[in-house]
Formats: C-alpha cells, sequence, structure tokens
C-alpha cells in the first residue's frame, strides 16, 4: 500500500477487513507500511533473507530488537 495516499490506504484496509468478516477469511498480507500491518493484523510473521525472525502479535513483534535492527537498521 506504499503507493496510496492516506484515503485509498483506510478504504483498502476497511475493504480486506470486510471481506474477511463477511467471508470468514484469514488473510495474508506482504506488507511494508508499518501502520497497514497493525491495522490489519492479528499476528504478525517477520523474515529477513527467508528466516523466521520474529512472530506474534504487532505490540510485541513491532519492539523486537532484531526486527528493528533488520528493518529499520538501527538499534532497538
Amino acid at each position: 500500500m506504499a503507493g496510496l495516499n492516506v484515503d485509498e490506504t483506510r478504504d483498502l484496509i476497511a475493504t480486506v477487513q470486510k471481506i474477511a468478516k463477511e467471508k470468514k477469511l484469514a488473510v495474508g498480507v506482504v506488507e511494508h507500511v508499518m501502520g497497514v500491518i497493525r491495522e490489519l493484523t492479528h499476528r504478525v510473521i517477520v523474515l529477513e533473507g527467508g528466516e523466521l525472525i520474529a512472530e506474534g502479535p504487532y505490540e510485541e513483534v513491532s519492539k523486537n530488537p532484531r526486527v528493528i535492527e533488520a528493518y529499520l537498521g538501527g538499534a532497538a
């Protein structure tokens, strides 16, 4: 969703949530916009170079030092 403006992003998040709820589907999302991940997920899986480096709720994973180092390029 990185190429979308704020309104488009909000609309797409709402659409994904609506489809998942109405159809009772699990939805997999590959995304780099952290606000989108926070809004759409119950569980986050983070890969670096194809290796699992963290998984769990967004609030936990987003504070993981290895995730911060891999994706933000700095220490936690």
